[in-house]
């Protein structure tokens, strides 16, 4: 299934694919902070992947401003809006972004 997120394709002109890197590697250490589920990160065949073991994201983590984390002291991101900005990020550098949440992809 696929979903379309509102937002311009220039928003956040400066950031590139290492901004979006840190972003996602900022959720994947709020995930093992606040989970217990450790952040594997490697490279193969020319894709980066990250993952949290048993981690299942709500489908509500691609509207801007949906958060667990706000006001939360220990975690990184509170807004709810650095995951959805680096996918943007990184397709406007030219990188396909898979989220793989439980049984959706």
């Amino acid at each position: 299934m696929r979903y379309e997120v509102s937002v311009k394709s220039d928003y956040v002109p400066t950031w590139g694919i290492s901004d979006a890197f840190r972003e996602f590697q900022s959720n994947a250490q709020d995930a093992a902070t606040e989970m217990g589920a450790p952040a594997k990160t490697w490279y193969k065949d020319g894709t980066v992947y990250i993952q949290n073991d048993d981690v299942v994201l709500p489908r509500e983590v691609l509207l801007f401003g949906h958060t667990t984390k706000y006001g939360r002291e220990g975690l990184i991101g509170q807004f709810g809006e650095g995951l959805k900005l680096a996918c943007l990020a990184a397709v406007r550098a030219g990188h396909e972004v898979v989220i793989r949440s439980g049984s959706e992809t």
